[in-house]
């Protein structure tokens, strides 16, 4: 069993990272098109035409980019609760760990010395 950690690739979950990319995809392009269709809709309105098939095209559409700007949060909050359960800290190697263990004896040693030199 080899003692060196796994390479940083390795490490990487393919599946969330997608989550990841696609909350933002979907996210972005539904304030787009809520953007899109506000923008058309408020056109609509300062003509003062009764172009009602248009009008609601656009209503529509503002409907859809929100649904699609929730969706978008919906899955990065996903993605952000399943890096959450599935978060491990760190393990200490024993390079690191074996100065702790060097204190951890020192302090010890200074104790056993403090009751000693402590008088009754």
């Amino acid at each position: 069993m080899p003692s060196t950690p796994a390479p940083r690739l390795s490490r990487i979950n393919l599946p969330r990272m997608i989550l990841w990319l696609a909350s933002l995809v979907v996210a972005v392009g539904g304030y787009l098109l809520m953007t899109i269709s506000n923008t058309r809709e408020a056109a609509i309105y300062t003509a003062g035409t009764a172009d009602y098939p248009k009008l609601f095209a656009t209503q529509s559409g503002s409907t859809i980019g929100g649904l699609l700007i929730a969706v978008g949060v919906l899955g990065a909050l996903l993605a952000l609760t399943s890096m959450a359960l599935t978060w491990k800290p760190r393990v200490a190697t024993e390079a690191e760990a074996a100065p702790e263990a060097e204190l951890d004896a020192a302090e010890a040693e200074l104790d056993d010395e403090e009751l000693r030199a402590t008088p009754r």
